[in-house]
């Protein structure tokens, strides 16, 4: 992240599906409405409309290394913004590890002796 100041916005989402469409199809990341594939549900659209799925576990990615790049940029140099974590004193497997980290040490294993705050 260049900028503290950027906030997430319409370019943000236009990197996540660019980033995305680079490992996955469109068919998993836009609805197709009328052989028409889109990102949203227009306001204005009157048939029935569901959840994508399939672009969760995208977005998700996408964000938190998003909120770890967010939070590098406004750290003292002494404290690290770490994603996935594993701490197993605090159950945090591979399977299951903190989404993003704040810690004075920069490695994704951790002892909760050692870092700040835990976000999951």
């Amino acid at each position: 992240m260049k900028n503290a100041d950027t906030l997430w916005g319409r370019s943000c989402e236009e990197k996540f599906f660019v980033r995305s469409l680079e490992i996955t199809a469109a068919e998993k990341l836009f609805y197709n409405v009328d052989k028409h594939l889109i990102a949203y549900w227009p306001k204005s659209y009157e048939g029935a409309t569901s959840t994508l799925q399939s672009r969760n576990a995208y977005i998700g990615n996408f964000t938190e290394k998003w909120v770890t790049e967010l939070i590098s940029s406004v750290l003292p140099k002494n404290l690290y913004a770490i994603s996935g974590v594993e701490c197993v004193d605090l159950g945090l497997t591979s399977q299951s590890a903190a989404d993003v980290v704040i810690s004075k040490v920069n490695s994704k294993k951790q002892s909760s002796k050692i870092f700040w705050l835990f976000l999951k």
